[in-house]
C-alpha cells in the first residue's frame, strides 16, 4: 500500500507544501513515504472503527457512492467493490490497521502516531 506509483507521490508532494492538514485518500497509501519525506514535523492519525462488521459496512455503503472508474478500492484493496467478498477486505483492514503500527514502532516513532476509535469515545485531549 505504500508504494503509491512515483508521478502521482510527486503531485502530492506539490500539494503537501499548500496545506497544513490531509486525510483520508490517497494519504493513508503513502505514510511510509510521508514519514521519510516529513521526519518528526509531521503527525499521523489512525482512525479505526469499533469492530470490522462496522467498518466493512460503512464501505460498503460509500463504495456505493463511487464512480467505478476512479475508485479507490480497487487501488487500496484490489478489488472494485467490497460486496460479497467482506472477509478479504476484512483481512486487508485488520493488515493495515497492524502495519501502520509496526511501522512507527519499528521506526521507533510510535509517538508521532495516534489511534482513535470515535465510537469508543476517543477525541481530542
Amino acid at each position: 500500500m505504500s508504494m503509491y506509483r512515483d508521478e502521482a507521490y510527486k503531485n502530492l508532494l506539490r500539494k503537501i507544501r499548500l496545506y497544513n492538514a490531509f486525510c483520508d485518500w490517497p494519504w493513508l497509501l503513502c505514510y511510509e513515504r510521508l514519514g521519510a519525506y516529513f521526519a518528526d514535523d509531521a503527525r499521523y492519525i489512525l482512525t479505526r472503527k469499533k469492530s470490522t462488521e462496522i467498518w466493512v459496512e460503512s464501505l460498503i455503503k460509500h463504495e456505493l457512492t463511487m464512480n467505478l472508474d476512479s475508485n479507490a478500492c480497487r487501488a487500496m484493496h484490489g478489488y472494485d467493490y467490497p460486496h460479497g467478498l467482506e472477509k478479504e477486505h476484512i483481512s486487508l483492514y485488520n493488515a493495515h490497521l497492524k502495519r501502520v503500527g509496526r511501522h512507527f514502532l519499528a521506526k521507533g516513532k510510535s509517538y508521532l502516531l495516534c489511534e482513535l476509535c470515535w465510537e469508543d469515545g476517543d477525541g481530542w485531549k
